[in-house]
């Protein structure tokens, strides 16, 4: 069982066997969950007494560990001797001498140990026995002189039985006919050991040559990680069997080779340079296994990486300084006002974006908002312009990794004349002599507008025709009422003053105030 510091789904395992040579592939198979190897095929001592299979254990971020497990098989003897005849002279002289070799059998038991030892022996009473030559090989001799008057043939049964337990058994029999006739040139046999010198006829094969090998690996994963690939087979043997691999010219990777007990190869692909996604999200590379042959021989298999994303990149503003845009005041709640936008050079949830407005007055969280998804600033309380000309915010993109950048967005507001003027009177003299000399002052005014520009721009005249003017114009928003001649209409007590005073706004806004003064 293998066991990883990560946490939730960076910490769930699944196992799988790689690498596995010959018929171990078809045997063997492992739970992925709980790292259990069980058999699922035959198993068979004869044809392998171990296996060596790899264990690699992944997690979901794509990075893998790996074990060598190697499995003995212990023999049962599940096989009886078998008996081949190699040679057998019949008939055989009867004055063939005490000794001589009537056949020469091979017999051999595919089990090991105390299950593969044979004991030999010949059913009843007869005038023979079986020696041991060489290995596996067994001479039937006579044991004494024939006589072939008395007996002209024998029916031999030969019986191989193992040492096993329970033992197992196997016979054959032969039928010897006693001549009396004397052969010339009896049987001689030579052992003959014929060497075949290989030569290099077979290139390296990888079991899968037509499948490439697929990995999934985080951008995260740190350098030095290892990634076991499929081993190639060579029929040939010594220096044209397999000697070396190769991995096509990369960036990233590197091979490593080790050595299996039995004098083969197998190998693993290093991670030396941290992978970058938004570089390459995908590689493709050749491993080569070659042979020393000449001429030399290989095999290629293609390896297709796949590179996971990691949260290595935070939002970016299209405009990374400021964003400016205007408003008008009493804009309708949800208009538009500007869009925002960032991009994020990660994929998937990594590179998915929200939008919020950060560090912003009380006032201005009332007044703007922003559609986390899209990016539109908009309208949501009363634009005033007399309460604030301009808004000053930061807006904060973050992805879901919890990157975050930022931008400034400054918003000017345009005025509307939506302010008429206002008249307050400072003071006022509401009793003048008849002959009071021109240019007395009767009033002093103050006017205001809120608005700015053409639309706080005042100016005010004396409606009718009374005999007052207004003696100056705007000056510290202050007007000065004063006489304008004498007094010419006698008897006329009393004159009603009436000021208007008019913004220069598209409408005019205006006001007025009245005033009564008594001669």
């Amino acid at each position: 069982m293998l066991q990883t510091p990560d946490s939730g789904s960076n910490g769930l395992i699944t196992y799988s066997l790689s690498n596995t040579k010959g018929s171990a592939g078809n045997i063997f198979t492992i739970d992925e969950n709980t790292g259990t190897v069980s058999v699922s095929g035959q198993i068979d001592y004869e044809k392998d007494r171990k296996y060596e299979v790899r264990v690699e254990a992944k997690d979901q971020g794509g990075l893998i560990g790996t074990s060598k497990v190697i499995v003995d098989v212990v023999d049962v003897n599940d096989n009886a001797p078998v008996i081949n005849i190699m040679s057998f002279s019949s008939p055989v002289s009867e004055n063939a001498p005490t000794g001589t070799t009537i056949a020469i059998l091979n017999i051999k038991d595919a089990d090991s140990d105390n299950n593969g030892k044979i004991r030999c022996s010949i059913d009843g009473k007869l005038p023979f026995k079986i020696e041991s030559s060489l290995t596996n090989y067994y001479n039937l001799i006579s044991d004494q002189h024939f006589d072939r008057e008395s007996v002209s043939e024998y029916n031999i049964t030969i019986t191989a039985t193992d040492l096993g337990s329970p033992p197992l058994t196997s016979s054959t029999k032969l039928h010897l006919k006693i001549s009396d006739v004397i052969l010339e040139n009896p049987i001689e046999l030579h052992r003959v050991t014929v060497e075949v010198l290989d030569i290099n006829d077979h290139a390296p094969v990888f079991p899968n040559k037509d499948t490439a090998i697929g990995f999934e690996i985080s951008e995260s994963a740190a350098v030095g990680v290892q990634f076991p690939l499929q081993s190639a087979e060579d029929l040939d043997v010594a220096q044209n069997a397999l000697q070396d691999y190769m991995l096509s010219p990369n960036d990233n990777f590197i091979l490593k080779q080790h050595a299996n007990p039995d004098g083969g190869k197998y190998v693993e692909m290093v991670l030396q340079k941290p992978l970058d996604r938004e570089k390459h999200p995908r590689m493709s590379l050749k491993l080569i296994a070659v042979d020393g042959g000449t001429p030399q021989r290989s095999g290629t298999v293609n390896i297709d990486i796949t590179v996971l994303d990691a949260n290595d990149n935070a939002p970016v503003f299209n405009q990374s300084s400021v964003y400016k845009a205007t408003v008008m005041e009493n804009a309708a709640t949800g208009t538009n006002i500007v869009t925002v936008n960032a991009t994020d050079a990660d994929s998937g949830s990594n590179g998915y974006i929200t939008y919020s407005i950060s560090n912003v007055r009380s006032n201005i969280a009332d007044l703007l908002s922003i559609d986390e998804k899209s990016g539109v600033l908009s309208v949501s309380g009363p634009i005033d312009f007399e309460k604030d000309t301009k808004y000053e915010l930061r807006i904060d993109a973050k992805d879901q990794g919890g990157l975050t950048d930022s931008s400034k967005v400054i918003i000017e507001v345009s005025d509307v004349n939506d302010n008429a003027p206002t008249v307050s009177v400072m003071s006022f003299t509401s009793h003048v002599s008849e002959d009071s000399p021109p240019g007395t002052t009767i009033g002093i005014i103050n006017v205001k507008d809120l608005d700015s520009g053409e639309n706080g721009q005042v100016t005010c005249k004396i409606e009718q025709n009374a005999p007052f003017k207004i003696k100056s114009n705007v000056i510290n928003w202050r007007l000065t009422l004063v006489t304008r001649g004498a007094f010419r209409q006698r008897g006329r007590l009393q004159y009603n003053i009436t000021v208007t005073c008019s913004d220069e706004g598209v409408p005019s806004l205006s006001a007025a105030s009245l005033h009564f003064t008594d001669l």
